[in-house]
């Protein structure tokens, strides 16, 4: 899987493993973690060429991606920038994924 990291900190190996266990391809994220919770969005390309978007707060009970699952896909950038789940917050990681 290719990663591409556009924010302060790292995901961990392990996490995302989690992703690449859902057939996804590359990932594009912008993540920060303090001592006890972590905030951030990713956006996920799949085997299918498809793509998702990925919240990666969290507390400390569990990791940025435990709680994540395959959802809705988006197979153009007009379908997705059309959609309820675009919003501001994830321009700078979907400019980095070049869909914006």
């Amino acid at each position: 899987m290719i990663t591409h990291s556009i924010g302060a900190d790292e995901l961990q190996d392990d996490e995302l493993a989690q992703l690449e266990s859902q057939d996804v391809v590359e990932v594009w994220y912008n993540y920060e973690k303090a001592p006890y919770e972590g905030s951030g969005y990713a956006v996920v390309k799949f085997e299918d060429g498809t793509f998702d978007v990925v919240s990666l707060s969290h507390c400390s009970c569990y990791g940025p991606t435990d709680n994540w699952s395959r959802g809705k896909t988006y197979s153009t950038l007009a379908d997705f920038k059309g959609s309820q789940e675009y919003f501001g917050d994830i321009d700078d990681v979907c400019k980095a994924a070049g869909l914006v």
